[in-house]
């Protein structure tokens, strides 16, 4: 026991030196504080544990109830330091890592090589994210569960064991949807490596089948938000480089970047890794060690699920995260193993480990220190990309939150310059310098994002905005009418934006006209107030006909306001219209008003 605590010391005193750095570590906006920040109502008591079974993460279709039970956790511990999910994230990295050294044994890896390959793994350079990105312990539960899960199925044939393993395979899958997978690992180790005989292999699957059954019935009960991903074989096909990326980053850790785009030299290296592994393989005959082969297959199963899948609404955003390299990496480490483990164990080896450690370590403190906070992360982001104009983008609204106007304004300009054809960034462009009164550039970035998509709603409702607020009507309504063209229906902004244009361009009767029941009921307050203020408004500038007819139609909506007869009154009154003033006169009076002498004196004529 003593000797077995002396490797476990040897693997977490580098995981503690390598991130205890973390601990100071700030939010970096991805994710993390849509947990911690937005929806922290969900993380604040222990009694939300139970809830968090019946409700998708962050408001998606995912559905991973223990990750965020984890951060329940967190805050009942930390309460609302950022702190306590950083320390949580070491300790889940240092739990895994003593699980892959656990797994090394049980496959009968030399306990030296076993030591080695864990140290390795534990401060490899591709898992920072998964460690120093607070959401990150996505890849990492699920990995503890998953290994749980396969040890438990290593130490014993017995029925309780493998009860257990499939638990911990249940725990896998709420935990996230790529564990699916991970009994495929178990079944193939089962019937391969142990060699279980066809009825314990019905045993263990059905077992396993009823974790999938209870996962399943859970998520069927939860509330799940919208599907954003999109699935298809041409995703498939255009994440291909996903795979000699992560084995470029695995052996040679350049190019690292919290959110990973494609780069020619990680493609070309890890395609260079493949051809020699395949000569490898063939010259020294791997196909025949199924140790081996079990590595590889848990690289190339646990790999391929998110290259299926993309998001839906991704623009410019990155193509893959390193983090979900963090149990296919033990893949790639069980194969090298099986490996390794056949040559006896010298001591070069160890100093060897120890130089590729020291070089692993500084790597990895360098690559968690981007991290830091959200300015250092998005601005790491577009140092290593800046092809990625949502990078920018997004740099540009965290800059505005900080009231930041200088480096807002440049990064909106990054992100245009980097993505000429996407609307939203000329659109925010635009809102920017009209927010800092420069209404003709912000014009110019209005009509930009109109050329790129002169029908997207979102841009006709800013710009009418902006053109309203600048009295520029006519423009409004070329805009809008142009937009009509195109569009059945206006969404409720936009239909208010007509109907002010309309009534500012004195178009009387289009106005009264379009206003309908369905406007009425779903903003009818709006308009009253709408209608009464240009009544007002028409009255003082002895425009008697549009004021009528707009404090008529205001008070067909709401009759309750005892101010538009006041109006309409002084208005019959200047056009000498007595039999209206009389029965408005009397209205007044019903609700409670009363006339003035020189109304009274007009009416006794």
């Amino acid at each position: 026991m003593i000797d077995k605590l002396k490797y476990y010391f040897f693997i977490i005193i580098p995981i503690i030196i390598v991130y205890s750095s973390n601990i100071n570590n700030d939010l970096v906006y991805c994710d993390d504080h849509e947990i911690i920040l937005v929806h922290k109502d969900r993380i604040d008591n222990l009694n939300d544990i139970k809830t968090e079974f019946f409700n998708g993460y962050i408001d998606t279709y995912y559905y991973r109830p223990l990750i965020n039970i984890s951060f329940v956790i967190d805050k009942a511990i930390g309460g609302d330091s950022v702190k306590i999910h950083q320390i949580s994230n070491i300790i889940y990295h240092i739990i895994a890592s003593l699980l892959f050294f656990s797994l090394l044994l049980l496959f009968k890896i030399d306990k030296n090589w076993a030591l080695l390959f864990s140290i390795v793994f534990s401060l490899l350079p591709i898992n920072v994210n998964a460690v120093s990105w607070i959401v990150g312990r996505n890849d990492i539960i699920y990995t503890i569960f998953s290994l749980s899960s396969l040890i438990f199925l290593l130490k014993s044939k017995k029925i309780s064991f493998l009860i257990i393993s499939s638990f911990f395979s249940l725990l896998a899958f709420l935990s996230k949807e790529t564990a699916l997978l991970t009994p495929l690992i178990n079944i193939s180790v089962a019937y391969f490596y142990l060699k279980f005989n066809k009825k314990e292999i019905s045993i263990y699957s059905a077992l396993l089948a009823s974790s999938y059954l209870i996962y399943f019935l859970l998520k069927n009960m939860a509330d799940l938000g919208e599907n954003i991903n999109k699935f298809g074989i041409d995703i498939l096909i255009k994440n291909l480089p996903v795979i000699p990326e992560f084995l470029s980053k695995i052996f040679v850790p350049i190019d690292l970047m919290p959110l990973a785009t494609y780069g020619t030299l990680n493609t070309s290296i890890g395609l260079a890794i493949i051809l020699v592994s395949i000569i490898a393989i063939i010259k020294l005959k791997l196909y025949k060690n199924i140790l081996f082969l079990i590595g590889l297959f848990i690289f190339l199963l646990i790999t391929a699920p998110a290259m299926l899948v993309t998001v839906s609404n991704s623009n410019d955003w990155n193509e893959y995260l390193e983090c979900r390299a963090y149990l296919p990496v033990m893949g790639i480490l069980v194969s090298l193993a099986s490996v390794f483990t056949q040559l006896k164990f010298e001591k070069s080896y160890i100093y060897i480990v120890v130089v590729l450690s020291i070089i692993y370590s500084y790597l990895s403190i360098k690559e968690s220190s981007y991290y830091s906070d959200r300015f250092t992360f998005y601005n790491r982001l577009i140092e290593k990309d800046n092809t990625k104009a949502l990078f920018p983008f997004m740099l540009s609204r965290h800059y505005r939150s900080v009231n930041d106007i200088e480096n807002e304004e440049k990064n909106l300009l990054k992100a245009i310059e980097a993505n000429k054809t996407y609307y939203k960034y000329p659109m925010n462009l635009g809102i920017f310098y009209f927010k800092q009164n420069y209404f003709t550039k912000s014009f110019e970035y209005f009509d930009k994002a109109l050329a790129i998509d002169s029908t997207n709603i979102e841009v006709i409702s800013n710009y009418t905005n902006a053109l309203l607020k600048t009295n520029k009507f006519s423009e409004t309504l070329e805009i809008i009418n142009n937009y009509k063209q195109h569009s059945d229906s206006l969404s409720p902004d936009l239909k208010i934006n007509y109907l002010t244009t309309l009534i500012k361009l004195e178009k009387v009767k289009e106005a009264v006209n379009f206003i309908d029941d369905d406007m009425i009921s779903e903003f009818g307050q709006d308009i009253f107030s709408l209608l009464f203020f240009a009544g007002e408004d028409f009255f003082n500038e002895e425009k008697y006909k549009s004021s009528e007819s707009y404090l008529l139609k205001a008070v067909e909506i709401n009759n309750n306001y005892i101010e538009p007869y006041i109006v309409l009154l002084k208005l019959y009154i200047a056009t000498d219209k007595r039999s209206n003033a009389e029965e408005v006169s009397k209205l007044i009076l019903a609700k409670g008003g009363r006339l003035p002498d020189s109304v009274q004196d007009y009416l006794n004529k």
